[in-house]
């Protein structure tokens, strides 16, 4: 049996799952970290501030050094994903920082943890303090990762193998699946670009638009506030009723604050912050769509010679986790710059759903500096790009894996999953642009190489929100699934 602490893994047939895992005494769960009930430790907690510790214990001492220096960048700049902390300065993140490493290296060594599992790849920040500490520990970590393709996860043990899943063996039989030849794609998690939903979306320029939507936020803050403290003292009287025994195995008691906060009380002060965070977000906003107005380029020509560099949204996994030093978009452009004739140009074009965060006013002073650069309206048809410039630039986004299955080549700057595939080139000291130019994709090899990946891959849904792909979805057979897979796993750990 494996000493387990969970990240994640808290939707209704995860929970069956695991819970099936324990009950065959597969796994003996140390620390659950997640928003279900059977959940040890609060995630929202955890990712947004709400919590403090009884005390400092001190364990781990001897790889803070490495887990700092290894994780600190990252960690801030997963961070600056949580609206929490836009009201923190650097040394108040650092002192949450120190706070979280003593968390978790207290639940790891002192339960003696063999196995931490993840649901998706460290991308929230106190996630990314969790993996950094286990690898310095030699504690195993097996992390898991839906993918758009139905049914079907990857999974792996380290971040730096996403892409090349080298470490990881063909579970399944050989696959024939095939891919049709066209850019266009029918992805499910932007179709709602259209609706333009987002009150902060730099699309968006509406004043009448501003007022409806404000109204319709704030009652939708008021519910959730409501059921969030409502969840929170629920699974706060189930701590307090854990018998010591109980709370010994956990090894770290935390303290949600607000616990003993009157209802009426903790809604009001919440309330009060959510509303000077949204005037911020909203003053914020309308600068950000300003600057941006003023470097669009209104004609774009698609007979010249371009790279088309579509942005991605931020912040986000796709590149806090997977980007590297790109995570930095803007350095990638300036690298491609370089690169490319001095008669090309650059495409850029701002993700459809992309807010005011990461885009102040250095962001974009530093975008026009770049002279290469042609900024497109967000509202521009995409295809139209792909399917008119000389290839595609990305960190890791869904549009390299458009390009290369419409049969165009695409640059990686960070690593996708798709980052061995035929038509794929990574930037590095070895890039060549003559190699990306003069390279011509075999349709019939992109299949063959599609097929071997999702041979890798799992079956079921590890994140729900993909759920929708997956015709005639059962909670009770993915769990069974999941269970399954993850026992083999388990085993063989």
């Amino acid at each position: 049996m494996k000493n387990v602490i969970i990240w994640g893994f808290d939707s209704e047939s995860a929970v069956l799952a695991m819970s099936t895992l324990k009950e065959k005494k597969i796994i003996d769960i140390k620390a659950w970290i997640g928003q279900a009930p059977v959940c040890t430790h609060d995630i929202i907690g955890l990712i947004v501030g709400d919590f403090n510790k009884e005390s400092y214990y001190g364990y781990g001492k001897d790889i803070y050094n490495d887990v700092f220096y290894e994780s600190i960048y990252q960690f801030m700049d997963m961070m600056s994903r949580h609206s929490f902390y836009a009201e923190k300065s650097f040394h108040d993140n650092l002192n949450i920082f120190n706070i979280i490493y003593d968390l978790f290296s207290t639940l790891l060594i002192k339960n003696k943890v063999d196995v931490v599992l993840f649901s998706n790849l460290p991308h929230e920040g106190p996630d990314l303090v969790l993996y950094n500490i286990c690898r310095k520990l030699n504690i195993k970590t097996i992390m898991f990762y839906q993918t758009i393709f139905p049914n079907k996860f990857f999974y792996l043990f380290n971040i730096e193998d996403f892409g090349k899943f080298s470490e990881i063996e063909a579970i399944n039989e050989k696959l024939d699946l095939k891919i049709e030849k066209k850019f266009e794609k029918n992805l499910f998690y932007m179709t709602d670009t259209k609706k333009k939903y987002d009150l902060f979306s730099l699309q968006r320029s509406s004043a009448c638009s501003y007022v409806s939507l404000l109204i319709n936020i704030f009652n939708r803050k008021n519910y959730h506030l409501l059921k969030g403290f409502l969840q929170k003292n629920s699974m706060n009287n189930m701590r307090k009723n854990a018998s010591e025994s109980d709370k010994h195995q956990i090894g770290l008691e935390t303290k949600y604050r607000g616990e003993n906060v009157p209802l009426a009380k903790d809604l009001s002060r919440r309330f009060g912050s959510y509303s000077r965070r949204f005037l911020q977000r909203y003053s914020n906003h309308k600068e950000s769509r300003k600057n941006l107005l003023k470097i669009l380029s209104r004609r774009i020509d698609l007979t010249k010679n371009f790279v088309y560099f579509p942005l991605h949204l931020q912040p986000e996994l796709t590149t806090s986790a997977l980007g590297g030093i790109y995570s930095d978009q803007l350095l990638a452009i300036e690298r491609l710059s370089t690169l490319i004739p001095k008669d090309w140009y650059i495409y850029v074009k701002e993700n459809p759903k992309q807010t005011e965060l990461m885009r102040g006013q250095w962001f974009f002073e530093r975008l026009r500096l770049i002279k290469k650069v042609k900024v497109v309206s967000p509202d521009f048809n995409t295809y139209l790009l792909l399917k008119s410039c000389i290839f595609v630039a990305t960190i890791t986004g869904t549009a390299g894996w458009e390009a290369i299955s419409g049969g165009k080549n695409a640059l990686v700057f960070g690593n996708p999953w798709y980052k061995f595939l035929p038509g794929i080139f990574s930037y590095d000291s070895n890039f060549k642009l003559e190699d990306i130019i003069n390279y011509k994709i075999k349709h019939s090899e992109l299949e063959y190489g599609l097929n071997l990946l999702l041979r890798k891959a799992g079956d079921g849904v590890i994140d729900e929100y993909y759920k929708v792909l997956v015709e005639k979805y059962n909670v009770i057979e993915n769990a069974s699934s999941i269970s399954t897979f993850l026992e083999r796993l388990m085993r063989s750990a």
